[in-house]
């Protein structure tokens, strides 16, 4: 009964998310409004940077399909932000903690992302 029941989750789940990709999982909170649903709406086409870019899948993943870096989740998710913001005036709460690790004078060299 657990299997099965693990099972199905676990389909529901591939239907729905990108597990194919590498991700970092969800990157926004919902609140009021999910926020895949706001982020669909305001890039329907998706966005990419190098080699990351808007899951079509489910809109609230961003998945590095070819080695992308840091800097491209980050470029992707500041854009997110704002432009939900300037269409919606909702502010998109991160749901994963962004470190930044640097070898010299502290200056950011690698972003990496931290689910909770």
């Amino acid at each position: 009964m657990i299997k099965e029941e693990m099972k199905r989750m676990y389909n529901e789940k591939f239907i729905t998310q990108p597990l194919d990709y590498p991700s970092a999982g969800s990157i926004f909170k919902n609140g009021e409004f999910k926020a895949f649903e706001l982020i669909k709406n305001v890039f329907p086409l998706g966005l990419v940077k190098k080699g990351a870019k808007i899951s079509r899948k489910h809109a609230n993943f961003i998945i590095n399909y070819n080695k992308a870096n840091g800097k491209d989740v980050l470029f992707i998710i500041e854009n997110i932000r704002r432009k939900v913001y300037d269409k919606y005036k909702i502010l998109l709460n991160l749901e994963v903690e962004l470190i930044r690790s640097s070898k010299f004078c502290g200056k950011p060299q690698e972003k990496r992302f931290k689910k909770y």
